[in-house]
Parts: C-alpha cells; sequence; structure tokens
C-alpha cells in the first residue's frame, strides 16, 4: 500500500510538471480555436494557494507550461514563475507594457507589447528555459493580440492595422493582411481548420486562409470588436461593441443569430457542451445555446466584465469589475455562484485552469493561484 501510494504521488508530480500539454503548447483562452474549455475534472474550492506582486496592473493572462507560468505585466515585463509556489525564476523587460497573453510552443515564449504614447512595440521570441531573447520582430506598431500558431507560423494583430503571420522559427514575415490604416486589431486570432478568424476597430470579422492570408470573407457589425472569436461545430461567435453576441457559419460568414445585452461585448466567449459563455459590460456572463442563441441562463457579477470566462469540472470561472475586485465560479449548468474571490482590484485577464487550480490576475498588482 505504502508502495502504491508513493508511486502515485510521484506521477502526478510528475504530471503536474509536464505542464498543459505533452506539446507543451499553451495559449490565450486554452486552445487555438479559443474555446475556453480546460477539460478540468477536479473541483476548486476557491482558496488561496499563493499571490505574487508583478507589477501596478495586469492585463495579460497568465499561460501555463511545461510547470512554468508565464504573465505579462503593464510594467514592461515578462515574468516566469513556478506555478507551485509563485517563485520568481526569470524576468525578461521589454520595451513597453505587456498586455498581451503570452504563448509557448516548441520550447519558446511569444508574446507582444507596447507604447501608445509613443506608437511603438515589438513581438518577442525567447527560451522559455531561461528568458533569453531569441529574435524580435517591429514594425513601430504597438501589441495588444496575443499570439496564436498554425503549422510552423505564429499570428497576431497591430494596432497600426496590420495582422502578421511570421514564421515562428526567426520572425521573418510569412504574410501579412492589412486591415486599414490605424484600425486597432486587438482581439486575438483563433484558428480552426486552417482558417484564422479576427476581430478588429472596423466592426468587422475576418475569415482568412491561415497558410497565406487569402481573405475568405469578412461580417460587419454596428460597432468595434475587440472580442476575440471561439470556433467550435461550424461556428463562430464573438462579442461586438454594438452590445450584441454574434454566431457566424464559419465556412461562409453568414449570420446564425445574434443576442443582445445591455452594453459593450469586449469578453471573448468560451463554448463547451453545445453551450455559449459570454459577458458583458453590462455586468452579466451570459449562458447562450450554440444551436440558436436562446438563453439558457445569466448572472449578475455587480460589476463590467472585461474578463473572458474559462470552463472546467463543471463550473464557470471569470473576474469582473465589481468595486470588489472578484473572481466568480458559478455553476456551468445553471449559473448558480459557487463561490467568489475577492482581490484588490478589477480583473479583467482571462483565468487559467489546471490540476484543480485556477491561475489569475488582477489590477492590485498581483497574479494569484487559487485551489
Amino acid at each position: 500500500m505504502f508502495r502504491r501510494c508513493l508511486i502515485m504521488s510521484v506521477m502526478a508530480a510528475v504530471l503536474f510538471l509536464s505542464g498543459c500539454s505533452r506539446s507543451g503548447t499553451a495559449l490565450f483562452r486554452g486552445d487555438s480555436a479559443h474555446t475556453g474549455w480546460y477539460g478540468e475534472t477536479q473541483k476548486i474550492a476557491g482558496n488561496i494557494l499563493w499571490k505574487v506582486k508583478v507589477g501596478a496592473w495586469v492585463v495579460s493572462s497568465p499561460a501555463l507550461s511545461k510547470g512554468r507560468l508565464y504573465i505579462g505585466s503593464a510594467e514592461k515585463k515578462l515574468y516566469c514563475l513556478d506555478p507551485r509556489s509563485g517563485k520568481e525564476l526569470w524576468v525578461f523587460q521589454a520595451d513597453g507594457s505587456v498586455a498581451s497573453s503570452p504563448a509557448v510552443r516548441d520550447g519558446r515564449v511569444f508574446f507582444g507589447s507596447g507604447d501608445l504614447n509613443k506608437r511603438s512595440g515589438t513581438f518577442y521570441a525567447l527560451d522559455a528555459r531561461d528568458g533569453k531573447l531569441l529574435w524580435t520582430f517591429s514594425d513601430g506598431s504597438p501589441i495588444k493580440s496575443s499570439p496564436n500558431f498554425s503549422g510552423n507560423l505564429v499570428f497576431f494583430g497591430t494596432l497600426k492595422g496590420d495582422l502578421y503571420a511570421l514564421l515562428a522559427a526567426d520572425g521573418k514575415v510569412a504574410w501579412k493582411y492589412p486591415v486599414g490604416t490605424y484600425i486597432f486589431i486587438t482581439s486575438t486570432p483563433a484558428v480552426a481548420d486552417g482558417v484564422l478568424y479576427v476581430g478588429a476597430w472596423d466592426g468587422k470579422v475576418y475569415a482568412l486562409d491561415a497558410a497565406t492570408g487569402k481573405l475568405k470573407w469578412a461580417f460587419e457589425t454596428k460597432d468595434k470588436i475587440g472580442s476575440s472569436p471561439a470556433v467550435a461545430d461550424g461556428c463562430v461567435v464573438f462579442g461586438s461593441g454594438d452590445k450584441n453576441i454574434y454566431c457566424l457559419d464559419a465556412a461562409t460568414g453568414k449570420l446564425k443569430w445574434k443576442v443582445p445585452t445591455g452594453f459593450f461585448v469586449d469578453s471573448s466567449p468560451a463554448i463547451h457542451g453545445g453551450i455559449v459563455y459570454a459577458g458583458s459590460m453590462d455586468g452579466f456572463i451570459y449562458a447562450l445555446s450554440l444551436a440558436d442563441g436562446k438563453e439558457r441562463w445569466k448572472y449578475f457579477c455587480a460589476g463590467p466584465v472585461l474578463s473572458s470566462p474559462a470552463v472546467a469540472g463543471g463550473a464557470l470561472y471569470a473576474g469582473s469589475q465589481s468595486p470588489e475586485g472578484a473572481l466568480f465560479a458559478l455553476s456551468a449548468k445553471d449559473g448558480r455562484m459557487l463561490w467568489k474571490f475577492k482581490t484588490g482590484g478589477q480583473i479583467n485577464n482571462s483565468p487559467v485552469l489546471f490540476r484543480g487550480k485556477v491561475f489569475f490576475a488582477s489590477y492590485d498588482g498581483y497574479l494569484y493561484a487559487l485551489k
């Protein structure tokens, strides 16, 4: 019995240190399609494991890969931490604030930085082990969009209005799609079945061939799109500044349904089990049927919801801009509040879930780990 327990304990430690996947790939919203589904089965009680100061305020969402946690801060830094203890492993100094959420693949960390006042920014590739700089790319534009991958390419948008595909190995430009001069792209591209989907501040969602950058279709809403699309079951779902949550046919871009909310929808939706979960600046989190947009439930978070929901183990996790700066855990089935955890500032980033723990940051400057 003792030997069996010892073996199980060792296996658990090895699995934790192996990161979120065997490949070590870690992305904003959990996967390339941005479903926000983490496949967890362990329950999280909302008890604090640790918290670490990482800056004055934090917008970047954490990425967890091979036993290391990466997150950017407004103080022009990218941190690498031990997710078990919050211990700092290394820090990289960027040339601007890091609102872009890091992505990890093949032992490299990719992220963007930017200074809107100076209209400058850089896209970085670092060695994930020690933070050593591998290469940079810059066209002089700030970068708020987070990276995504397909094949040997890494994608992101800029505030100058360009969508880039770079070779992940050396940062050379494979293709560029210009949306329009200083039409901001803060949305993070989603990739599914060889097609890239991204929103822009001209109010459009674009579908491009991920390999070539050739436009397949574009769909126009009535206001800017900061929400990052989520793709599942042949559908593309996103929010718009025109206060609606949209669902399009992924192949054609034709409207399937739209659901009005009370204010802007900049939160990026999650999709799991035929249900769409999305936050709105009206303070509600909505659960909608993917098939027809019919409301299953909604929950009021006492403040605008810019944070993008993460779903795992029958629960939904999202932050709010409420005065108490709370992270909410809700039942994915019926929207009941399971618990909430208060911080010292609003929560705008997207939680990351792994093995019975949730990681997120707050405008109080702390990165939190709850269990």
